[in-house]
C-alpha cells in the first residue's frame, strides 16, 4: 500500500512537471477572469425624487442594492476610475466617499451644475459650475482653473484633454490640453448651433457633439479635429440626447429621448462605429425582454462597463427602469421596473478594468 502510494504520487508530481513546462508556470502572475467569466462593475444611480437612496445595479448578476446616503447628490455622482470612491455632487461643494461602505473621505468646497468628471488614469477629476476647476486626486489640489461657466466634459482616453460643454451664453465646446509643463485651451464653436453634449473619440482626433440647433431640432456632429471639418453629420428630431463612450471602445452610443413636454422622443439607440464614422445599428428599445414591459423606453442617461460588455440604461420618461443590454451579443439580458415614484438621476460606473 506504501509503495503504491509512493509509485502514485511520483506519477502526478511527473505530470504537474510536465504541464509546467508544457504551458508555462503562472505562479508569480496575479489571476485574470477567464473571457466567458463576468466581471461585476456595479452602475449606480441615485433616486431624487421619493426616497432619495442610492441604488446599486449589478449586470454580472442582474441584481440591485439599495443604501440611505448623506448629503443627496442632488447635482449627480461619479465614481472614481478604480470603482473604490463615489463623488456626491450637491450645490455647493462634493462629498468623496467610499464605495463599499459609504465612508466619509473628503469635502470639495466647489459649486456645481452636475456631476464631476473622473480621468481615466484616477489622478484628475474636474468640477464644472460656475468655473471649471480640476483637482489632483491624491490631493485634492487645484493643477487648472478656468472662469467659463461649464455644464459637463469628458477626459481623453490618455487623461491628457478635457472636452467641456459651454453653459450658455458661452454657446462652444472647451477644449483643454494638460499638458506636463503647459495648458493651452481651445473654444470650438459650430456653424448654426450650440453643444449641449461633447466627447472626445480617438483619443482626441475627433469630436463627438449633440448640437442644439433650435427648438426640437438636434445633430450629431463627428467632427475631424486635424482637418476641422465634419465627418459625419445626422439631424435629430426631437433630440435632447445624450453620448455614451467608453475609454477604449470603438463605438459610441447617441440617442434621441426628447422632453417630457413637447413631441415623442425614439424609443431606441444608435451603436456609432467611431472609426468607419458610420452607424453600425439602430437597436429598438420597444418590447425589449418581455409583454410586461412598457412598450415605449425613451432612453437616458447611460453607461458602458469597462470590459465594454453591458450597456446599461436607464429610461428618461416615465417609470423608473433599468434596460441591460449585452454588447459582446447584441441581445437584451434584463429589464427591471422599480416604479413611478422615482426620479432616476445620473447613471455611473468605473472606467477602469
Amino acid at each position: 500500500m506504501s509503495r503504491f502510494g509512493r509509485v502514485h504520487g511520483s506519477l502526478i508530481a511527473g505530470i504537474i512537471i510536465c504541464c509546467l513546462v508544457a504551458f508555462g508556470c503562472d505562479c508569480d502572475k496575479p489571476t485574470e477572469p477567464r473571457p466567458d467569466e463576468l466581471v461585476d462593475y456595479p452602475v449606480y444611480f441615485w433616486d431624487a425624487e421619493s426616497t432619495h437612496k442610492l441604488f446599486v445595479y449589478h449586470p454580472a448578476d442582474l441584481t440591485v442594492d439599495s443604501f440611505d446616503v448623506d448629503p443627496d447628490p442632488e447635482r449627480g455622482l461619479t465614481v472614481s476610475a478604480d470603482g473604490t470612491l463615489l463623488y456626491l455632487a450637491n450645490w455647493t461643494s462634493i462629498t468623496v466617499v467610499t464605495a463599499d461602505s459609504l465612508r466619509f473621505v473628503a469635502e470639495l468646497l466647489y459649486p456645481t451644475t452636475g456631476p464631476v468628471q473622473v480621468s481615466p488614469d484616477n489622478n484628475l477629476v474636474a468640477i464644472f459650475g460656475d468655473s471649471l476647476v480640476i483637482l489632483r486626486t491624491s490631493d485634492y489640489q487645484v493643477v487648472f482653473r478656468d472662469t467659463t461657466d461649464v455644464s459637463r466634459g469628458q477626459f481623453t482616453d490618455d487623461s491628457q484633454a478635457l472636452y467641456c460643454v459651454g453653459y450658455p451664453p458661452n454657446y462652444y465646446a472647451l477644449l483643454i490640453g494638460l499638458g506636463e509643463t503647459d495648458t493651452t485651451i481651445v473654444r470650438k464653436a459650430f456653424p448654426n448651433g450650440f453643444p449641449i453634449w461633447v466627447a472626445p473619440a480617438d483619443n482626441g482626433a475627433k469630436l463627438l457633439a449633440y448640437l442644439r440647433m433650435a427648438d426640437f431640432f438636434y445633430r450629431f456632429v463627428v467632427w475631424d479635429m486635424a482637418a476641422d471639418s465634419e465627418v459625419f453629420v445626422e439631424d435629430i428630431y426631437p433630440g435632447d440626447g445624450e453620448i455614451v463612450t467608453a475609454p477604449g471602445w470603438p463605438y459610441a452610443v447617441y440617442t434621441n429621448h426628447g422632453r417630457l413636454i413637447g413631441p415623442p422622443g425614439e424609443s431606441a439607440f444608435k451603436l456609432f462605429n467611431i472609426g468607419a464614422n458610420q452607424i453600425a445599428m439602430t437597436v429598438s428599445t420597444q418590447d425589449a425582454i418581455a409583454d410586461s414591459m412598457p412598450h415605449f423606453f425613451p432612453v437616458g442617461s447611460s453607461v458602458v462597463t469597462p470590459d465594454h460588455r453591458w450597456l446599461v440604461m436607464l429610461n428618461a420618461i416615465g417609470p423608473s427602469q433599468v434596460l441591460l443590454y449585452d454588447l459582446r451579443n447584441r441581445r437584451y439580458i434584463d429589464w427591471i421596473n422599480l416604479g413611478y415614484n422615482k426620479f432616476f438621476g445620473n447613471a455611473a460606473t468605473q472606467l477602469q478594468k
